[in-house]
């Protein structure tokens, strides 16, 4: 599962988020929004502590109480 990491809009109080897949880093996160924004971000620019991945336990909980409903 994807998690959200924000980041602010320049000259703006908005924030805005990109997703980023467990097998992403944060360059990748950093390119999709300078081609799609034109914005340089800094690594500390992006905020990637709001979410946390999930772990697979939990999913793997979850479809065991599945199949026992």
């Amino acid at each position: 599962m994807p998690r959200r990491v924000f980041f602010p809009l320049p000259a703006t109080p908005l924030h805005l988020n990109d997703y980023m897949f467990l097998d992403e880093r944060v360059s990748e996160v950093k390119g999709r929004v300078r081609e799609l924004l034109d914005l340089d971000l800094k690594e500390d620019d992006l905020d990637m502590d709001c979410e946390r991945p999930a772990s697979k336990t939990v999913f793997q909980n979850q479809s065991i109480l599945l199949k026992i409903v």
